[in-house]
């Protein structure tokens, strides 16, 4: 006699009961490892099987196509007085739930059960891998580098002390996509947009990628869609003129970002910003979260974070106000700025928002004036790469790079002598040191 079986030893009289065994082995493996002995009957004596090295490896092929994820286990065959009976070992397995013939199993005392749906979760959530975000990255703390132009920003410094960004003496996936200085190990982060001809993607105008830190990307993205939507202006009376743009600048800036917090980052596409002349859609790889339902989005606040540590950089960087609010933000961002609704989809495995454009309202034609005004305007008109400059500066000040960044400028002289000179010009910015206009620390604000 061998022994008795037990949660972690399994008898088998012949490889006749292959299916049983192998739903014994997931089991074992879902726990602290097993061994299953052919050639055993249930009392624990050896009942004369014989086999053949043909019937092993018959064996060893079934445990591999049923058995996900695939399960290696090692056989030794061992002697019991005149006898010989099989093992067959499984170790723990790295990766669990450990699934059989497509259900999950379980050793409890000496049987093998079926693991409930509940329990499958929890396994899981236990022992599954790890969110991408909150990986390590290959690099040391000494190695890492951050942004320059984001190590400027105080807000950001506690990120770089805190230890749940980092994994021992690495920076978590997050904490590098978020301020790496460059991108050089995960090309999938990096977003990509595009100006495209019509209504498809046949024809491209203008195509540019944006590789992280993300936080910067954000800014540089926003300011190429600024560059190609169309803004008008509505004189309404308030002293402040209305910008109002095709999309909504605060609405798609939200679907970006939440496209870049919730993406899938195992999949190797990038997040892609498509305009075209009648919509501008976001594309974000990964379909919706377990739970989420294109017909509740912005009707609830509930929120479903892929990447839970990405999440919490862009909360501390300021990105990302609250939680489970964006699209209820987008929503009501079109309904203020009278555009279409966002439209949402899932198409070939990727989240899709969709930004619809509204036509213009017709003008109707002003009657000229009789008298003809006394004096010339004192300021020159305002050109649309002027307005296109102020759209980006926001209420504070802006270095020139940090505008050109906006705007996905990268030649010096076409930004001075297109946008920022006619800018000063005509009064409708200025610099924050008047007196010293190439002065390092120069910056513009709005007049």
């Amino acid at each position: 006699m061998v022994g008795e079986e037990s949660e972690t030893l399994e008898f088998k009289a012949s490889f006749a009961e292959w299916k049983e065994a192998i739903q014994s082995l997931a089991a074992f493996a879902n726990a602290r490892g097993g061994r299953v002995l052919f050639g055993i009957d249930d009392a624990g004596h050896t009942t004369g099987l014989r086999w053949g090295k043909s019937a092993i490896e018959d064996f060893l092929n079934k445990v591999r196509q049923n058995t996900d994820p695939v399960l290696y286990p090692s056989v030794t065959v061992r002697t019991f007085g005149l006898d010989s009976y099989v093992e067959v070992l499984v170790e723990e397995g790295g990766t669990k739930p450990v699934f059989a013939f497509d259900r999950a199993w379980v050793r409890v005392g000496k049987t093998t059960q079926k693991l409930s749906a509940t329990a499958v979760r929890q396994m899981v959530l236990r022992h599954g891998p790890g969110h991408f975000d909150e990986s390590p990255v290959p690099l040391s703390r000494r190695e890492f580098r951050t942004s320059h132009l984001l190590a400027r920003r105080p807000e950001l410094s506690p990120l770089l002390d805190n230890g749940a960004f980092w994994r021992k003496n690495h920076p978590t996936a997050a904490l590098y996509l978020a301020l790496c200085e460059r991108n050089a190990l995960f090309d999938q982060a990096n977003i990509q947009a595009g100006l495209f001809k019509g209504d498809n993607t046949a024809t491209f105008l203008d195509m540019k990628m944006f590789e992280a830190p993300l936080l910067l990307a954000l800014d540089d993205v926003m300011g190429f869609v600024q560059k190609h939507l169309t803004m008008r202006v509505v004189l309404d009376g308030s002293p402040r003129r209305k910008e109002v743009w095709s999309a909504p600048l605060d609405a798609v800036r939200e679907a970006l970002i939440n496209a870049v917090v919730h993406r899938d980052y195992e999949d190797p596409g990038h997040v892609q910003v498509r305009i075209f002349a009648d919509r501008l859609e976001i594309w974000s790889p990964g379909l919706l979260a377990v739970g989420m339902d294109l017909e509740q989005l912005g009707k609830t606040g509930r929120s479903h974070p892929r990447n839970r540590l990405l999440a919490h950089v862009m909360r501390v960087a300021g990105v990302i106000e609250s939680f489970g609010t964006g699209f209820q933000r987008m929503v009501q961002a079109c309904r203020s700025a009278g555009t279409p609704e966002p439209r949402y989809q899932e198409v070939a495995g990727a989240f899709v928002v969709c930004f619809p454009f509204s036509e213009a309202p017709v003008t109707p034609p002003v009657t000229p004036p009789v008298t003809p005004p006394v004096n010339p305007p004192v300021n020159p008109p305002v050109t649309p790469p002027v307005d296109a400059l102020l759209a980006v500066m926001g209420e504070g000040a802006s270095t020139r790079e940090e505008m050109m960044a906006r705007m996905g400028l990268a030649d010096k002289g076409h930004f001075l002598k297109a946008y920022l000179d006619p800018a000063l010009h005509a009064g409708v910015i200025e610099r924050t040191i008047p007196g010293k206009p190439n002065s390092r620390l120069q910056r513009y604000r709005r007049a």
